[in-house]
């Protein structure tokens, strides 16, 4: 994971502050995942999936947890991370 968590809205400001401008986060349609991911080779069950779970994270119905599994984090500043794209 990374260093520290971050919402879509925490990464657009992040981009902002690099870019010196305003950035948005947009959502993508959730009716475009599975053609999406269909057209990257996956199988309409797969993506239907992968649709379901965008759709419950999405909602926030779910979120990631930590459970009994150790989380092993990164080290870098993701604004360090971020600026190698902009």
């Amino acid at each position: 994971a990374g260093s520290r968590d971050l919402s879509p809205r925490d990464v657009a400001n992040l981009f902002g502050k690099l870019l010196g401008r305003t950035v948005e986060p947009q959502e993508a349609p959730l009716e475009a995942v599975v053609p999406t991911l269909k057209s990257f080779g996956f199988s309409e069950n797969v993506a239907g999936l992968l649709r379901e779970m965008n759709a419950w994270f999405a909602s926030g119905k779910a979120a990631w947890e930590n459970g009994n599994a150790r989380v092993v984090r990164g080290t870098m500043d993701p604004e360090d991370v971020l600026r190698a794209f902009v």
